[in-house]
């Protein structure tokens, strides 16, 4: 027999999993339902912050450092087509009408994210040694 303890576990096992929902229907990338409904109603007129959020949230800072969205380039990994893609569709799909951006854009918004954590995520200097 369960403790009351052990069934309200299982309980919140069972709530999580509907915290989870699809990014856009059938693309098998699953995001917070309430992080998503936040950065989607927060960033409804700025495409660039939308796109930044979204791929902090699905890949992570640590991980978009070591990226590069385009082509692969010595040392680093590209940035997974099917996410790339899938977030190009859901940002153009709810942001405020005209304020979609084309493949372009979205590039240069990626790339500047990718380069900005980067910086984020360099090794210190070695402090100078003015003997």
């Amino acid at each position: 027999m369960q403790s009351a303890n052990q069934a309200s576990i299982h309980k919140n096992k069972k709530n999580n999993k509907s915290l989870e929902v699809e990014l856009i229907e059938g693309s098998k990338i699953k995001v917070n339902r309430f992080r998503l409904e936040w950065i989607t109603g927060k960033y409804k007129k700025n495409v660039g912050q939308m796109t930044r959020h979204l791929f902090k949230l699905i890949i992570g800072e640590e991980e978009l450092a070591k990226m590069v969205p385009l082509k692969s380039v010595k040392g680093r990994l590209l940035i997974p087509e099917d996410i790339a893609e899938t977030i190009f569709a859901y940002v153009n799909e709810n942001v405020a009408p005209g304020h979609e951006i084309d493949l372009d854009e979205f590039h240069g918004i990626v790339r500047s994210l990718c380069c900005s954590i980067r910086e984020k995520f360099k090794p210190p200097k070695p402090p100078k040694n003015n003997s």
